[in-house]
């Protein structure tokens, strides 16, 4: 799709002012968006972000997990090698 200037959303308010009046017009371009239509996403491009953030969140938290794992199995090790010392 092409996008409109500004001087053509003028150009064309003004017609419609001239044709359909000026509320009818107003309404009229209140449902044009204010960039052309390839600024707008589409549902597919929707579908593909959500699939792309849950993959990296997914990621995210499995790494964190792992970090947390490891780090309390070596507080474990650490606590068991501490009362090992203290109990001989």
């Amino acid at each position: 799709m092409v996008s409109v200037s500004g001087a053509q959303r003028r150009a064309l308010h003004a017609q419609l002012v001239e044709t359909i009046g000026a509320d009818v017009a107003d309404t009229l371009m209140d449902y044009l968006p204010p960039a052309g239509w390839s600024d707008l996403a589409r549902r597919s491009d929707l579908d593909a972000l959500e699939s792309r953030l849950k993959a990296e969140l997914a990621e995210k938290i499995n790494s964190q997990t792992r970090w947390y794992m490891a780090s309390q199995l070596v507080l474990v090790a650490a606590m068991i090698g501490s009362i090992t010392t203290i109990a001989h």
